[in-house]
């Protein structure tokens, strides 16, 4: 697969954040990118003499897309300290062992975080809801303890769907993914309340003759 390379290098050429979308204008020609589709940050070093040194900033935007500017263009400090490093989680030490280094050296700033912490917590929620779907149509002496263990677990996806989205709330998936256990618990909360009403009803009614 072959990378469109976008080179931020002229006076006349700029990048810039506007909400959730990437502007670099390279050659009289506007590349709009969603902030989500930048999948890493470099920064590389090159100290081409002993008296010389220079950076350059690397987006690498999807699978097929790099745009790079030098440090010595107008837009590098502001967009990489007042844009893109406020809106995203950069690696801070990383960044500053990037900016300090005089040497020929290549620093991974930023990489895309949540979709590990997204497919993780969809996993769970479906295992969870199947475990669960299973147990109440199989009804036996271990169901409500099935019922606590499975929902013990699917809140352990919640919370790595809340990391997810706290680390990249620009991604459709992890915004997806909270959408889908919220929903999940404005459901199964009500129901898991009802449940537990029953099973006390049932408890109520099997015990009074004993009474």
């Amino acid at each position: 697969m072959s990378i469109k390379r976008i080179c931020i290098e002229s006076q006349d050429d700029s990048i810039f954040l506007s909400g959730n979308t990437i502007h670099a204008v390279a050659n009289n020609f506007e590349y709009v990118y969603k902030l989500s589709s930048v999948k890493k940050i470099v920064i590389h070093s090159l100290n081409p003499t002993p008296e010389y040194f220079e950076k350059s900033l690397v987006l690498h935007i999807d699978k097929d897309t790099e745009i790079l500017i030098k440090s010595d263009h107008i837009c590098f400090q502001p967009f990489l300290f007042q844009q893109i490093g406020t809106v995203l989680p950069l690696n801070q030490p990383m960044l500053a062992n990037a900016i300090a280094c005089a040497t020929n050296d290549s620093f991974e700033i930023y990489t895309y975080p949540q979709t590990a912490l997204c497919y993780a917590a969809l996993t769970i929620f479906f295992i969870t809801f199947a475990v669960i779907i299973g147990a109440c149509s199989n009804f036996s002496d271990s169901t409500y303890a099935i019922f606590l263990i499975s929902c013990g677990i699917n809140i352990v996806g919640f919370i790595l769907a809340i990391m997810a989205y706290t680390k990249s709330n620009h991604s459709k998936l992890s915004t997806v993914i909270m959408v889908i256990y919220i929903l999940n618990y404005a459901f199964t909360i009500p129901i898991a309340y009802l449940y537990i009403q029953c099973m006390s009803c049932t408890c109520t009614s099997i015990c009074a003759p004993y009474v």
